[in-house]
């Protein structure tokens, strides 16, 4: 039984043919509400595989404390993430939801213990500034049919280490086609790590226009960079839930930053190739 285990004007004259391309067959969008608690936006993107290590464990009971109850071996954990919201499987495949919030995560569940069953009753979970060290603590029961019957409680502390240092963004994402226009436009969790392409000709910029929307919990500053060289011209577009141009970026390469604060809501950020004349690969990070 083990605690956390269970545990220019030519060109504006292109960019507003562009974006009526962009907006071919969209439809209007907005903001959250309802209820429920108040999150903040994510630290960051912290889906991937994590290695947990338990520090210790603590019980009125010490048949359910060291040494009777030796602390596991460091075990995976493995985790998912869309906005807030968190799956979380440990290495027996039990399956534990919860959330994040600024950089403080938690989850519950129950799940079988040797002869009996271990509930979670809290747990919280700090993340590293850099997304990818953890640590926290957590309070649990376990119980025990019998015969005879047998229950305690009790309290641990533990630290997780990402196996994959991917930093604050996460895991590196694919483009998805199609994602040409705002009703396409591909769903990734904030921040986020893009890796994509796109290609034109000249005389004709709009051949494969790139569309990808985020949502914001809380508000605060983004910065979105566009890096796909200097040998072709791409340019970097911002626009709102109601699909108004609020941000833009249009040097004479495909290196392209939009820094804005940004209230909470739902984006949309366009990658449009304004002379590309072969297919050409970019990053796009929003973060």
């Amino acid at each position: 039984m083990n605690a956390t285990h269970r545990i220019s004007i030519g060109r504006m004259l292109v960019f507003y043919a562009m974006v009526t391309s962009l907006l071919a067959g969209c439809g209007g969008g907005g903001g959250g509400g309802g209820g429920g608690p108040l999150l903040q936006t994510p630290i960051g993107n912290i889906a991937g595989v994590w290695t947990i290590t338990e520090l210790s464990q603590v019980s009125p009971n010490t048949e359910c404390e060291p040494p009777a109850d030796p602390l596991p071996a460091p075990y995976p954990l493995t985790v998912t993430q869309s906005g807030n919201n968190l799956t979380v499987v440990d290495g027996s495949n039990n399956t534990f939801t919860g959330t994040i919030s600024g950089n403080t995560l938690n989850w519950s569940g129950s799940y079988p213990d040797g002869a009996g069953t271990t509930t979670i009753n809290s747990l919280t979970v700090t993340v590293a500034p850099d997304c990818n060290t953890l640590s926290g603590s957590s309070t649990w029961t376990y119980v025990e049919a019998g015969p005879p019957s047998f229950s305690c409680t009790g309290s641990g502390t533990f630290m997780g280490t990402r196996n994959v240092a991917d930093g604050c963004l996460g895991p590196t994402i694919n483009e998805i086609e199609p994602n040409g226009t705002f009703a396409q436009s591909q769903v990734v969790t904030f921040p986020a790590s893009i890796s994509g392409s796109t290609f034109g000709a000249a005389g004709a910029p709009s051949a494969d226009n790139d569309a990808f929307s985020f949502t914001l919990a809380s508000a605060r500053t983004v910065t979105i960079t566009l890096a796909g060289g200097t040998a072709e011209d791409m340019d970097l577009f911002l626009f709102n839930a109601s699909q108004t141009n609020i941000g833009q970026s249009t040097g004479l390469d495909s290196n392209e930053t939009i820094t804005m604060a940004l209230a909470p809501g739902t984006y949309h950020v366009a990658v449009i190739p304004f002379d590309v004349t072969t297919i050409t690969s970019y990053t796009l990070n929003i973060q």
